[in-house]
């Protein structure tokens, strides 16, 4: 994910207009982000959700499970948002 978040960084430092729909490297880094959003997010979410919040919550950490949890549900709204804005940029331009 910090690799990922290096790209953006790059690609947001060399790309201060809107690139045009033929960039390829704009395509290439979008249908990147928006793979490693899919398979970033949802692996990671799951290792926490299937291993480590169980048993912070059997350990007593009921609330700072569900918190978490709720976190989880927020950034994979927001994930799935910015999946479809790749999809669409890719789609029909920037």
């Amino acid at each position: 994910m910090l690799a990922l978040l290096d790209r953006i960084e790059a690609f947001l430092a060399t790309h201060q207009e809107r690139p045009a729909l033929a960039d390829d490297d704009a395509r290439a880094f979008l249908a990147d982000f928006a793979a490693a959003l899919a398979h970033d997010i949802e692996g990671h979410f799951a290792f926490e959700e299937d291993l480590l919040f169980p048993r912070v919550a059997t350990a007593g950490g009921y609330e700072l499970a569900a918190v978490l949890r709720a976190d989880h549900d927020a950034l994979r709204r927001l994930g799935g948002r910015l999946r479809a804005h790749c999809a669409a940029a890719l789609a029909n331009g920037f």
